[in-house]
């Protein structure tokens, strides 16, 4: 199963009203993808909290239908 990228895009604004998100499908398979966030929220967070932030934000998707997403975040 594959995730759209526009689903995707969907729970990042929920959670992160106002970021900054660029989402690629580097495979081309709705299932790899790299995405860069800036959002507030992130500021004084180290790395690893941040992507936890986002990791909570897409749910029950990481590790079934989103098979794999490189994250690279930052304060906004």
């Amino acid at each position: 199963m594959a995730l759209d990228k526009g689903v995707i895009l969907e729970l990042l604004r929920k959670a992160f009203d106002g970021a900054e998100i660029e989402l690629v499908d580097y495979a081309g398979d709705n299932d790899h993808y790299e995405l860069k966030i800036k959002h507030k929220s992130f500021e004084g967070m180290s790395r690893l909290r941040q992507h936890k932030m986002v990791y909570s934000a897409l749910g029950r998707y990481v590790g079934n239908e989103l098979h794999a997403i490189s994250i690279k975040s930052s304060a906004g």
